[in-house]
């Protein structure tokens, strides 16, 4: 992660895990979002790299489990979001799907939502890209029917690094 305000001219510094990780938490912080998406977390040191966001942060989260060197991890809230469902692993995306923590009285407004958090596959293959977002949509909708809900897709947003 690059931070545009630093000064430093120790390149060995701001590239190390600390560094990066204080930006992504202060990052975190500024925005203060429900949940967090991140790609190419490595799966032999997520829990101690990421143990900032349940300690300090109040969030929890999980890592797709499967194959691959780096991996997509999801965190939420655990304030104002639940887990509904266990994670769904597709190749190199991951699906989790959430119900904010509402007042029994507001339960009406209470969709079951879901995050479908892809780490596409580089270079190429666009035909792979599209089938990794294919199956990832499906395995939304899929787990929409089984937890009755229904899906509703307000927005679209995919976001694509050369």
């Amino acid at each position: 992660m690059y931070d545009p305000t630093t000064q430093s001219s120790d390149i060995d510094s701001i590239s190390t895990w600390e560094y990066r990780r204080d930006l992504i938490m202060k990052r975190i912080e500024l925005i203060n979002p429900d949940v967090v998406c991140m790609q190419e977390v490595s799966p032999v040191s997520f829990d101690d790299d990421f143990a900032f966001m349940k300690k300090e942060l109040g969030y929890d989260g999980v890592q797709m489990f499967k194959r691959g060197r780096f991996r997509p991890a999801t965190f939420w809230r655990t304030s104002k979001c639940n887990l509904v469902s266990p994670p769904v692993h597709k190749d190199r995306t991951l699906l989790t799907a959430f119900q904010l923590d509402l007042p029994e009285d507001h339960s009406q407004y209470n969709r079951i939502w879901h995050v479908l958090n892809c780490h596409l596959q580089a270079g190429p293959q666009g035909a792979r890209r599209v089938r990794q977002i294919d199956e990832g949509v499906n395995a939304s909708y899929k787990l929409a029917k089984k937890l009755k809900g229904e899906l509703v897709m307000d927005r679209l947003e995919i976001m694509i690094r050369d």
